[in-house]
């Protein structure tokens, strides 16, 4: 939240309309969501290539299932 403030100020400075932001799939529904509570047009593209389920570990497959749920609690927090 705090890093798209900060991208907000630095946009409004530059007069900047629209920008796109490349980020983790588990990230951009709440990414796009705080660019848009800050009235900012962002264009979210997914790295889709960080993600590599069939040769994760299983501590690795643990820990994406604590980035969702991370992900989907802090949208619950910032915006129900």
């Amino acid at each position: 939240h705090e890093s798209v403030k900060f991208i907000k100020k630095y946009i409004d400075k530059k007069e900047v309309s629209s920008f796109g932001v490349l980020t983790h799939p588990f990230h951009s529904l709440r990414l796009s969501l705080t660019f848009k509570k800050q009235g900012m047009n962002a264009t979210i593209f997914n790295n889709l290539k960080s993600i590599k389920l069939k040769k994760a570990t299983l501590d690795q497959k643990f820990n994406l299932i604590r980035i969702i749920i991370h992900e989907y609690l802090a949208i619950i927090h910032n915006y129900i």
